[in-house]
């Protein structure tokens, strides 16, 4: 299986969610709001957060999570919720290395304190879309 994909090469069973398109257009409309508030309320306007507003955003965000799982379970059961919370707090612990990352990045490049939340916002942004043009096998292969 040279090349092809390996995601879900040792599955066993398990059960299957089906999403409908309506599911999937609502996620990204809401994920497109929520970049289009971080442009509207962080880039237009560069600042230095305070430890209090990165709180409440950090907050904000876990609270949105725990929000979509509770919709998950209510609409696919706990296994599935469960699943997705899992999944969740992996790749928050896992985020944490990133933080260094953008430190060393940020301090490097000399970028100002105030103008640091455009970047990391505009990383976030191009990456999916790089990743996409990068990797187009990855990203539209269904097995």
């Amino acid at each position: 299986m040279a090349g092809g994909d390996l995601r879900y090469q040792f599955r066993t069973g398990g059960e299957h969610v089906d999403v409908h398109i309506l599911g999937w257009i609502g996620l990204a409309a809401i994920i497109l709001t929520l970049i289009v508030i971080d442009i509207v309320g962080h880039v237009r306007t560069p600042h230095e957060p305070t430890m209090k507003e990165a709180a409440v955003w950090s907050v904000a965000y876990i609270a949105m999570a725990l929000a979509f799982s509770g919709i998950v379970w209510f609409v696919w059961g706990g296994g599935f919720a469960q699943e997705y919370l899992a999944g969740y707090i992996t790749e928050k612990a896992l985020s944490i290395d990133n933080l260094f990352v953008f430190v060393i990045m940020m301090s490097s490049f000399k970028v100002p304190r105030k103008y640091q939340q455009e970047v990391l916002l505009a990383g976030i942004v191009i990456a999916p879309h790089s990743a996409a043009h990068l990797h187009p096998r990855r990203c539209c292969t269904h097995q």
